[in-house]
């Protein structure tokens, strides 16, 4: 957050206060179970991981000073015992997904992921607070690979 001067009165001063990140809500339609982790992954550098901004500015805005594309949130062995629609909150600098495909990642409690693929209409703008909505979800399959060394030589 920042806080601006508004008014002057009084020998007294009141400040307006701004938020500078935005919240994605996402609405997920999950079935009973136990889930691990949340994860939203989007075109390298969307989301930014640690970042500065100038008080001198009139209105500041977050600088990036690392990006990555990932933004996970740890479920910690969350449990569900119906099926429905919960509301998973994440918390982020502004962002522009407009029109970028994304994908949404749950990892349930057996480790198994399961995408589900959006495409935002608009950019998250700070002091925002931004829907998603996954209902229809597919299970990414695991796969298992041994290494073998030298494998021309029977290895």
């Amino acid at each position: 957050m920042y806080a601006d001067k508004t008014t002057e009165e009084n020998n007294s001063i009141n400040f307006s206060y701004h938020h500078l990140g935005c919240i994605i809500r996402l609405n997920a339609t999950l079935e009973p179970g136990t889930y691990r982790q949340l994860t939203i992954t989007a075109p390298a550098g969307s989301f930014v991981m640690k970042g500065h901004f100038s008080l001198e500015d009139n209105a500041p805005s977050v600088i990036a000073d690392e990006s990555a594309r990932e933004l996970t949130v740890v479920l910690d062995n969350f449990t569900i015992t119906e099926k429905e629609i919960y509301q998973i909150y994440l918390m982020s600098a502004p962002v522009n997904l407009a029109g970028k495909e994304i994908i949404v990642s749950i990892i349930d409690g057996d480790k198994k992921q399961y995408d589900c693929k959006k495409t935002p209409s608009r950019a998250y703008e700070p002091a925002g607070i931004y829907s998603l909505g996954c209902s229809s979800w597919t299970e990414v399959p695991q796969t298992v690979g041994i290494a073998i060394s030298d494998w021309e030589q029977g290895g």
